[in-house]
């Protein structure tokens, strides 16, 4: 279950941040901000940027990000973050038409790579609901982080 959206005080407008569970169960944190370009909102940015913290490679990790109601992903987006070796991105799959994205990496670092995902309008919705994000650990599921964002989360 993915629990409600959170915004700590270290958070900046637009950016959403989660660490759940007790101190010590999961060594991954998660940050995801939406962003505006031009004045519609045709095509949003999404960037995902998990966070190591452990003391121990993370090992393989899975995210999961889901479009929100109207919009798809970019077909284009997984092949480039296939190509981009800096990323460690082993696979990026398009499932559900477009709608949600699962990214393989061979692992995460301390330094919050970000992954940047861009969202196209392709029906207009009304009162969209806020979608979830989550990473987890391949080989080990139950440590993970999860948080939802939405159109009001919106910069730029």
């Amino acid at each position: 279950m993915i629990p409600p959206r959170s915004r700590p005080a270290t958070a900046k407008p637009g950016q959403m941040a989660a660490k759940r569970g007790n101190p010590g169960e999961s060594d991954i944190e998660l940050k995801v901000r939406l962003r505006r370009i031009g004045s519609n909102n045709d095509r949003l940015p999404l960037s995902i940027c998990p966070k190591y913290t452990g003391r121990i490679e993370s090992g393989m990790v899975v995210i999961e990000a889901t479009a929100l109601t109207g919009y798809q992903f970019d077909k284009e987006n997984a092949k480039a973050l296939e190509k981009d070796k800096r990323m460690g991105v082993d696979k990026a799959d398009c499932v559900d038409n477009e709608a949600k994205k699962e990214i393989c990496l061979r692992g995460i670092l301390q330094e919050e790579p970000c992954i940047d995902l861009d969202l196209y309008k392709h029906l207009t919705v009304e009162n969209v609901a806020p979608r979830p994000v989550k990473v987890y650990r391949y080989y080990e599921p139950s440590v993970t982080q999860a948080l939802e964002y939405s159109l009001g989360d919106l910069t730029g």
